[in-house]
């Protein structure tokens, strides 16, 4: 549990405000990027017409003038924006380092007894290739991991971001998302004989389910909004009592059919594919940050690890 006394919310939100001051900067200087070369070149093409229209008293020079300038002004333009992007994103990265020490932990405080946090480090690549039923590709970062138990269940979670990026024939580079958003992890009372995978309709891209059979339930909703992977149709009734399937389903309803579960081993794999990044600063919040209203709307966000446990019952006697 890191120790965070030595930071104030006065100092904080001092830095939010300079955060925003060089983004309003940087988007005034980004606006002149485009303007004024417009500008110059509306006043140069009129002036060319004027030419053919016999007014070209030192019009001429103004035409070869204006298009003589032109690449420098541009040039210097880019330089001041990039200058000014530089020290935007520095001053944005100090404010959001230091909200997530101040918030991050006065909320887990409040939410568990015990915990692990660490801003830098997340699930890592390694341990998802264990699992064998995920998209790897060839970008990944994960970031915000917790650890801690709640109601005996153990549980980590972390953002991650997988993507896959190739560059085709004609030298052309596409990115696909696999994932972005919130992965999950809870320890679960036994261990499956095989794998299972219960993948929502707008998760598909997700999950690699290799060697492993689809089958439909007996549920025609159910059916609609996941697809069944498995290596064992034992196992798979045994988990997706109806109980269960009713739960799904609720939990489908509730996040638009971004989310997937995966049964392996002794732990219960939980995607949230919806683009969340936990702990973040609030975006085009005005003016400074108030302490408990911050606090209320994490811990509202960090509840959803708890509502899963809950909702799935992962603790009650019949998985045991």
């Amino acid at each position: 549990m890191e120790e965070n006394s030595d930071l104030t919310i006065e100092q904080v939100n001092q830095l939010k405000s300079e955060s925003d001051k060089w983004s309003k900067r940087t988007g005034i200087v980004g606006l002149f990027v485009f303007i004024i070369p417009f500008l110059i070149f509306v006043a140069t093409f009129v002036s060319f017409d004027r030419v053919f229209t016999g007014n070209n008293d030192g019009i001429v020079g103004m035409i070869v003038g204006g298009f003589a300038l032109f690449p420098i002004i541009v040039v210097a333009l880019m330089i001041t924006l990039i200058i000014f992007l530089i020290f935007m994103v520095k001053r944005r990265s100090a404010y959001r380092a230091a909200y997530k020490k101040f918030f991050s932990h006065r909320v887990l405080t409040e939410l568990l007894k015990e915990y692990y946090y660490d801003h830098a480090s997340g699930i890592s690549k390694t341990d998802l290739s264990s699992v064998g039923m995920v998209r790897l590709g060839n970008r990944y970062r994960s970031e915000d991991y917790v650890s801690g138990r709640y109601k005996d269940v153990g549980f980590a979670q972390a953002d991650i971001l997988i993507q896959d990026e190739h560059t085709d024939s004609d030298g052309d580079t596409r990115t696909e998302t696999y994932f972005n958003g919130r992965w999950m992890v809870f320890e679960f009372p036994r261990r499956f004989v095989a794998k299972l995978a219960v993948v929502g309709r707008r998760t598909q891209s997700s999950i690699y389910a290799r060697g492993m059979e689809k089958f439909p339930t007996e549920s025609v909703e159910f059916n609609k909004e996941f697809k069944v992977y498995m290596q064992d149709g034992v196992e798979m009734f045994y988990l997706l009592d109806p109980k269960m399937i009713e739960t799904m389903q609720a939990l489908a309803e509730k996040f638009a059919g971004r989310i997937f579960f995966l049964f392996v081993d002794k732990k219960l794999h939980i995607g949230l594919n919806n683009g969340f990044d936990s702990f973040e600063p609030p975006k085009h919040k005005k003016g400074d940050l108030d302490t408990v209203e911050e606090i209320e709307r994490l811990s509202s966000e960090f509840n959803v690890v708890f509502d899963l446990i809950d909702a799935l019952e992962i603790n009650r006697k019949i998985f045991k």
